[in-house]
């Protein structure tokens, strides 16, 4: 057996041992299912590779082993959403405390404010009822403490952000493969926007996770889904529904796609008639539910869309231009991330999510009022297309593509050889020598054959060697010389071509398998260009880490903190003074209320309720307070029968504009805490305390 035969059945036996090898791992792990072919062992081997825990980017951390088990991956996703519940200590929007954990205390301890939005029956008591539950609990255990009332809620909502992190993985990898997932979980971990916002009780937060939970269950053509998955992505499709009626813009698409994929095959009237049932099921409960705590029936998903969307009663927040989510909104809550988005949709095969964002900004473009929170629920499928992007990036790109490039390689290195040679010889011309005489190395073999047989001028061959093959010379003996010849030749050949590319010539020649020069080169190239990529992804994801952590960071600590801290001072004093009476001077919905407080004392804040009854030249309380705060103050307190309050809460732009009156009233400046370092209109840096 010759060298070349041995040095590939050798490879065949190990490539047979490893085969062998993964089939008895895949039976041990899965002893159900039998897998029959290499091709499957392949396939599996694939998709279990993911160069993101590859020595050259990250190594195999721990979190590799967690994503091999459902129950490990959401228990440490749980553990990465508390840490992020409980880092944040500012505020975003009064939706957070006044659409949740407002109207759940009022349910559970009998106080609390609820906005214009429950009397008018614009919001529905599903999402509250959540919070309520665990404060019920709390208050039969004795353990309703401030700080249980304000960490526990946002910790529920950091289990359900798990939740929608572990979806996501497995929608990841239904469309793209369980290698891609994990690139798309990191990146959607990374996220700043999705870390902001994820944990903070905010309907959007929920809406988000329920939309990607639904969206791993829904039947995507050409991949394989359970019989119960139907009934699955139409539950928790209502359970968005409920929690945030936007979300069913995003619905009537998918849902009306799917019905028309499968109208006319056998399974349209067992689908339609799931549609149906979990549709009157969902709907149903959250009636009976607002009936409860309403008093009446209502249907408060049909009067959100009316008021909102129909009527275009959300304009009293703010209007946009249209094009405000494609050029901003989205964009900046992506972040840095907007580029690998851009290339992995590009990249991506399935593109099918791409067409679900596109749909999701497009329809919410017709609201007037918009917010970067409204678009959310899009912001993990862009994740998906991040992961696709790394994938694309660190996978082994196909041979062929480097075999062309290394032909050419190898050609210009000849030529390159050629006219050194060509130099040499003119350099020794005119010197007065005689120029060498060029060997068959810068020759093709052709021409080589052609000037060694031509006209049968020579009596005898001259092997590769330089030594001579006489014509007499035995057979056997006469073809083992060539033999030994034509191996120099390659050598020779070998190291012409690869000595600028690779040391290692013979072994990395017998490890990649090459059958040609071009091929082997081909080899070396890919690996190359493959160790740049996996530089550049790791480069990428520390980048991307850096510039989204940081300002998560900052706006998780510090931004619009002000608001939130001085609840803690008036809860430290009103444990001391049961009957302090507290004015919030300051834009509506400014801070949390009771939930935060958690003590019955009198507080009164401005009002901003739009004119729902039509009354001519109607100014909001909070608009009217602005417009002369002196003579406002004077009016609604020194000129009627009301008790000027104990404390009076503002921000320092207000300061100056009081400081008479607070002067007359024997107000002091007793705290002070600092608020944002980006102070907007009514909005200041800090938040003062004033008291007497």
């Amino acid at each position: 057996m010759t060298k070349d035969s041995k040095t590939v059945s050798t490879i065949r036996r190990r490539k047979g041992k490893q085969v062998a090898l993964a089939l008895q791992k895949i039976k041990d792990e899965n002893p159900k299912k039998s897998i029959k072919t290499e091709e499957q062992v392949a396939a599996i081997e694939i998709e279990e590779k993911c160069y993101l825990f590859d020595n050259r980017v990250f190594g195999p951390t721990i979190l590799r082993q967690l994503m091999y088990n459902t129950h490990s991956l959401y228990l440490a996703l749980l553990a990465i959403r508390s840490a992020n519940a409980l880092l944040i200590q500012t505020q975003y929007v009064p939706d957070e405390y006044w659409q949740s954990v407002e109207v759940a205390h009022k349910m559970v301890f009998g106080y609390g404010y609820l906005t214009w939005e429950w009397r008018e029956g614009l919001r529905g008591y599903s999402y509250p009822l959540i919070f309520a539950f665990f404060f019920k609990i709390l208050e039969f255990l004795g353990l309703d403490s401030r700080m249980m009332l304000i960490k526990l809620p946002r910790l529920i909502q950091g289990a359900i952000a798990a939740y929608g992190d572990l979806q996501l993985y497995k929608l990841s990898s239904k469309l793209s493969g369980r290698a891609t997932a994990q690139w798309s979980l990191l990146c959607q971990l990374f996220s700043w926007f999705t870390i902001y916002c994820c944990t903070r009780t905010l309907t959007n937060s929920t809406e988000a996770t329920l939309v990607i939970a639904s969206l791993s269950y829904f039947p995507w053509p050409d991949y394989p889904s359970k019989s119960n998955d139907v009934y699955k992505f139409l539950a928790l499709a209502a359970l968005s529904v409920i929690v945030r009626p936007t979300s069913a813009l995003v619905w009537i698409f998918l849902c009306a796609w799917h019905l028309q994929r499968v109208r006319g095959s056998p399974v349209f009237s067992g689908v339609l008639s799931a549609y149906v049932t979990v549709g009157i099921l969902a709907l149903g409960s959250s009636a009976v539910i607002d009936r409860i705590w309403y008093g009446y029936w209502t249907f408060v998903q049909l009067n959100f869309l009316l008021f909102n969307v129909i009527k275009g009663g959300a304009s009293i927040y703010g209007v946009h231009p249209w094009h405000w989510y494609f050029f901003q909104g989205f964009p900046v809550i992506l972040g840095t991330f907007i580029l690998p988005f851009i290339v992995g949709v590009w990249r991506a095969k399935n593109k099918a999510l791409a067409w679900i964002i596109f749909w999701i900004l497009a329809t919410h473009s017709f609201l007037p009022h918009k917010e970067f929170r409204f678009i959310l629920l899009a912001l993990p499928m862009a994740m998906h297309y991040c992961g696709v992007y790394f994938q694309t990036l660190c996978t082994q790109p196909p041979l062929k593509k480097f075999i062309r490039l290394a032909k050419e390689k190898r050609k210009k290195a000849s030529e390159a050889k050629v006219d050194k040679v060509a130099a040499g010889c003119e350099e020794k011309t005119d010197s007065g020598q005689a120029p060498a005489e060029v060997g068959n190395d810068n020759v093709s073999d052709d021409q080589g054959d052609d000037k060694k047989t031509k006209g049968n001028e020579v009596d005898k061959t001259v092997d590769s060697s330089g030594d001579a093959v006489r014509d007499d010379m035995p057979k056997a003996e006469k073809q083992k010389s060539e033999k030994e010849g034509e191996d120099l030749l390659k050598e020779d050949e070998l190291s012409d071509t690869l000595d600028p590319l690779i040391p290692e010539k013979k072994l990395l020649h017998l490890d990649t398998g090459a059958k040609s020069v071009e091929e082997f080169n081909a080899h070396v190239l890919r690996d190359e260009h493959h160790r740049y990529n996996l530089a550049k992804a790791k480069f990428l994801i520390l980048l991307l880490a850096l510039t989204n952590l940081l300002p998560a960071l900052y706006f998780c600590l510090l931004h619009q903190r002000g608001t939130v801290m001085v609840t803690k001072y008036l809860y430290d004093a009103s444990v001391k003074n049961l009957n302090m009476n507290v004015l919030f001077l300051m834009p509506c919905h400014s801070t949390p209320y009771y939930s935060y407080i958690h003590l019955n004392v009198t507080m009164r804040f401005l009002t901003c309720e739009p004119n729902l009854l039509g009354h001519t030249n109607y100014t909001e309380e909070a608009d009217q307070f602005y417009q002369d705060p002196k003579a406002w103050l004077l009016k609604e307190y020194s000129s009627s029968k009301r008790v000027w309050p104990t404390h009076l809460v503002y921000f320092n732009t207000l300061h100056n504009e009081i400081l008479s009156v607070l002067t007359q009233g024997g107000y002091k400046l007793c705290e002070q805490f600092f608020h944002t370092h980006v102070p907007e209109g009514r909005v200041g840096e800090s938040v003062f305390v004033s008291c007497r």
